[in-house]
C-alpha cells in the first residue's frame, strides 16, 4: 500500500521536535509524535537487533513513527514506500510496534527480490491454490462468493471487506486456520509474502513450512542472504 508524497514533505516540513534514534548505528529513527503506553523505542531497537538480520533492512533510509492523515483514512497501522517506514504511535505495546515494522520490511524486499520472489511464479501458484480452497469452502457454507476473485492474486478492498465485515474475523479465522498463516494472508500475493515473512521470522518457522513449503523456501532463502 503507497502512502502519497506528501507524507514524506508533511514529516520533512514539520516544525514539530523529533526525537531520533538508530538502528544498526545507520538507519534513523524519528519520533514524531509521542508514543503511547509507555512504550520504549529502545526496547523495539535492540529487539530488532537481537532477531533480526542486518541485511533485510538493506532497503530502508528510514523509519518514522507517529500520526499520519494516510494511515488514518485507510486504517492501517505502517507502510513502506521510498525507503520510508511510516508506523502509527498509537501502538498497544511494543510487540505491536516491532511486528509492524517487520511486516513492512516484507514489503521493501519485494521490489529488489520481485524475480526471486515472483518471477518463477511458484509462489503465486501456491497462494491461488489457497486462495481458491477457501473461495470453494465459503461457497460449500452458503457464501455468494464473486467468480473473478478466484484468479486475483492482486488486493481487491471489495474482497478484504467481504472476508473482514461480512464474513467477520472469527469465522474467517476458522475457514483459514491450516490453509493460512494468517486470515489477513488471505487478502493478495503481496500480503501472503509479508505474512509468512513475518511468521517465519517471530513465530513458527516448522509451521511455515508445513502449511506453505514454497512461501517457506522463499522466504529461508532471502534470510539466508547474508551468509
Amino acid at each position: 500500500m503507497k502512502v502519497e508524497q506528501r507524507s514524506i514533505d508533511y514529516v520533512a516540513n514539520s516544525n514539530l521536535n523529533k526525537i531520533e534514534y538508530f538502528l544498526f548505528s545507520r538507519i534513523p529513527i524519528l519520533i514524531k509524535d509521542r508514543l503511547e503506553n509507555e512504550i520504549k523505542i529502545k526496547d523495539v531497537i535492540d529487539k530488532i537487533e537481537k532477531r533480526i538480520p542486518e541485511h533485510l533492512f538493506y532497503e530502508i533510509d528510514t523509519i518514522i513513527i507517529g500520526q499520519f492523515p494516510e494511515l488514518i483514512q485507510r486504517d492501517v497501522k505502517s507502510v513502506y514506500t521510498d525507503g520510508a517506514i511510516y508506523a502509527t504511535n498509537v501502538q498497544k505495546n511494543s510487540d505491536d510496534l516491532f511486528d509492524d515494522i517487520i511486516h513492512e520490511i516484507a514489503h521493501s524486499l519485494e521490489k529488489p527480490y520481485g524475480m526471486d520472489l515472483y518471477g518463477d511464479d511458484k509462489l503465486q501458484f501456491e497462494f491461488l491454490g489457497k486462495k481458491q480452497r477457501l473461495l470453494d469452502i465459503l461457497r460449500s457454507n452458503g457464501y455468494t462468493i464473486a467468480y473473478d476473485w478466484d484468479q486475483s492474486s492482486d488486493y481487491e478492498e471489495d474482497f478484504d471487506e467481504f472476508l473482514y465485515f461480512d464474513l467477520g474475523f472469527e469465522k474467517l479465522q476458522s475457514f483459514t486456520r491450516g490453509l493460512f498463516v494468517t486470515p489477513y494472508s488471505a487478502t493478495s500475493l503481496s500480503e501472503y509474502f509479508s505474512e509468512g515473512f513475518e511468521h517465519y521470522l517471530l513465530h513458527d518457522p516448522i509451521y511455515l513450512n508445513k502449511i506453505s513449503p514454497e512461501l517457506y523456501t522463499k522466504v529461508r532463502y532471502l534470510v539466508g542472504q547474508d551468509e
